[in-house]
């Protein structure tokens, strides 16, 4: 075996791949040891850099070879013990490099479809190193680019089976579904374009995907600096759910933007409140007006009026459905509220501006959303209808952000809801 560790010099690769394809076709004894398995890894990965070498110097390669190796490569790592050294980040890479080399010729793609399958086995049930090797690295668009070119359906099913190997982990899921809902919603043309219904209905999906990722992956504030090549995807969800916020108004009742919305914001409802605020400064930061320029009325940049303004608007809108038109179940109006809950519970700033547009009595509003042109006590006539319904989470969730906003003051709040209204959460509170 150690002749074999030493054989490859110079032109003795070829005669080396053949012996090395020789002993796994033939399933020599001594690969059913440790020690051996990863001497002959340790050989397999010079191979790899030899012909990754002689690739970026546009040497001439034999590919029946080249076929053969990778092949044999292929069987090696189907069995894991003592190849630790073929499953590196590094050697991926050079698996990656070579299922991508120019292929004009119908050996040169089956070359690259043995290595295709060599990355395959390097992924295959490893869901951590996926994340922590594979996603930083673009991993996902490398393998998007891949299924763009010209070729055997065979090696583009490889591609995408690739891609679903991935899976495994959830955070390429997210990576994959977050540049996906991107295309389908920055467009301005959203609802009119001749795909706009096929579009939302795509959007929408992958909202609940995400929902669903984002609850069971628990992202928190507190993990970013651990995690920071993840974070820039989980901020770019943010960004995406904040546009998706700004989408421009419908009127009808049946509108597909409004169920949009609200999927949006089911992703903010089940993220720690922390979150949801540093997407929004995050946003303001790199939006299109600079932070320091503010409006003089609330305080705040034009970008963090604009957003905060586009959730009233869409809690007006989820209320005229529920209470107006009744085209809604109450329980639609849940991820509004908890998300207005959890950024009021975030800072002073959002508490104040959701509590001068609920009771805008004592304060003038700010931003109120002048599209809608809702009566100054729309918002708050509407919200206290739930504090007495029958739905137990809708009546629990208005009843804790209107406690909030009234600074947790029993008093206050009984003022502004009314004694009535008032009672079930202050009994809850063990107030009455």
């Amino acid at each position: 075996m150690s002749a074999v560790a030493d054989a490859l010099e110079g032109e003795a690769l070829s005669s080396w791949i053949e012996r090395f394809h020789d002993m796994v076709e033939r399933n020599a004894p001594e690969l059913e040891r440790v020690a051996a398995r990863t001497k002959v890894a340790i050989t397999v990965t010079r191979a790899l850099d030899c012909l990754v070498h002689e690739i970026q110097q546009r040497q001439s390669l034999d590919c029946d070879a080249m076929a053969k190796f990778l092949t044999s490569c292929k069987v090696l790592m189907r069995d894991r013990r003592g190849i630790e050294c073929l499953l590196t980040p590094e050697t991926l890479e050079l698996f990656l490099l070579l299922a991508g080399r120019a292929a004009p010729s119908k050996q040169d793609w089956v070359a690259n479809e043995e290595a295709i399958k060599c990355t395959i086995n390097s992924i295959y049930s490893r869901p951590e190193f996926v994340a922590e090797h594979c996603v930083p690295k673009s991993f996902q668009q490398r393998l998007l680019v891949q299924a763009k070119r010209a070729g055997p359906a065979s090696f583009h099913l490889l591609v995408w089976k690739t891609l679903l190997v991935a899976f495994t982990s959830g955070l390429t899921c997210a990576v994959l579904s977050i540049q996906t809902l991107a295309f389908t919603i920055q467009d301005t043309e959203l609802v009119t374009f001749p795909h706009g219904k096929d579009r939302i209905d795509l959007a929408l999906e992958l909202l609940k995907l995400l929902a669903v990722m984002a609850n069971a992956m628990k992202w928190t504030k507190e993990d970013e600096q651990a995690k920071p090549t993840i974070y820039q995807e989980i901020y770019l969800v943010g960004g995406l759910l904040l546009e998706i916020l700004q989408l421009g108004m419908c009127d009808s009742a049946a509108s597909p933007i409004t169920d949009v919305r609200n999927k949006a914001l089911e992703i903010f409802m089940v993220l720690p409140a922390a979150l949801p605020r540093a997407f929004v400064t995050r946003y303001v930061q790199q939006g299109e007006a600079p932070p320091s320029i503010t409006d003089a009325a609330s305080g705040n940049s034009p970008s963090m009026d604009r957003i905060m303004a586009s959730l009233v608007n869409h809690l007006h809108a989820m209320l005229v459905r529920v209470r107006v038109e009744k085209t809604r179940p109450m329980s639609d109006m849940v991820p509004a509220v908890v998300t207005c809950f959890n950024l009021s519970s975030s800072g002073d700033d959002f508490k104040t501006y959701f509590k001068q547009q609920i009771f805008p009595d004592d304060t003038k509003a700010t931003n109120a959303p002048d599209a809608l042109a809702s009566p100054p006590q729309f918002l708050c006539k509407h919200l206290l209808f739930f504090l007495t319904c029958l739905d137990t989470d809708v009546r629990r969730c208005v009843g804790e952000w209107l406690y909030l906003l009234c600074d947790k003051n029993a008093d206050e709040y009984t003022r502004r809801t009314g004694i009535g209204n008032a009672v079930g959460m202050l009994r809850i509170k063990g107030l009455a």
